[in-house]
């Protein structure tokens, strides 16, 4: 992941919402140790957090890359 960030990408922690406090944890110290850009649950369905943080990465690659809408 840290690889992704230096090279210009972005990274996404997926989590469980479910699970237990472990998770979290591991969340954490991804955070910490600048592994991660962002943090969302896993639920990829329409209009979810993770949703709307994908469009919203996709249109700054799409950006960056002179893409305009017609």
């Amino acid at each position: 992941m840290k690889m992704t960030s230096h090279y210009g990408g972005q990274s996404i922690a997926a989590y469980d919402p479910k699970r237990d406090d472990r998770s979290l944890e591991k969340i954490h110290r991804l955070i910490s140790d600048g592994r991660v850009n962002f943090v969302a649950p896993a639920d990829y369905s329409e209009n979810s957090h993770m949703d709307i943080l994908l469009k919203d990465i996709l249109g700054r690659i799409a950006r960056a890359e002179g893409y305009r809408p017609k």
